[in-house]
């Protein structure tokens, strides 16, 4: 049968030499032998639970690099349990729900979309190991941020209307 650990703290040392931590919502593995079968299931709650929708949410979102994170704890944890055993992965499904809404959508992410989270996943430890070498931090400034230039175009048209005389 199935075994779940439900939003445990998970700490590891990733593939790339990084001491990490996270929360996966659902890992869930099966023992048959010798063999471990795991996944990680992502509950999200969204405004719009439709496909499309979500597809360009896991992007923007970093949820397909929260998969790959989440895999790499999840391999970590298999791996524990049984150290001189084989694991397979069977992949990671964002679990949605619409809030507000009743209704709730399954969507398993594909092969490319987890190769795409694995690369920003790797990317991202690239950087934390170099800011950490180096103490030099991107944006690490106390400059005042400004607007981008399409809200101050979007502002000044809006101001400009209601300054014309009627």
């Amino acid at each position: 049968g199935w075994h779940c650990q439900v939003q445990q703290e998970i700490g590891w040392r990733s593939d790339m030499g990084v001491d990490c931590t996270g929360t996966p919502d659902i890992v869930a593995w099966q023992v048959l032998g010798d063999l471990i079968t795991f996944k990680t299931i992502d509950l999200k709650r969204t405004a719009y639970i439709g496909r499309a929708r979500v597809q360009k949410q896991v992007h923007n979102m970093g949820w397909d690099l929260q998969a790959a994170a989440y895999r790499e704890a999840a391999r970590h944890q298999v791996e524990s349990l049984n150290p001189l055993g084989e694991y397979t992965y069977l992949g990671h499904t964002l679990l949605c729900a619409e809030d507000g809404g009743d209704r709730v959508q399954a969507y398993p992410l594909d092969e490319v979309y987890l190769e795409v989270g694995k690369r920003r996943w790797e990317q991202g430890q690239r950087i934390w190991q170099e800011c950490q070498a180096t103490g030099n931090w991107p944006d690490d400034s106390e400059d005042p941020i400004s607007p981008p230039m399409y809200i101050v175009r979007k502002e000044i048209e809006t101001f400009e209307q209601f300054e014309e005389e009627p």
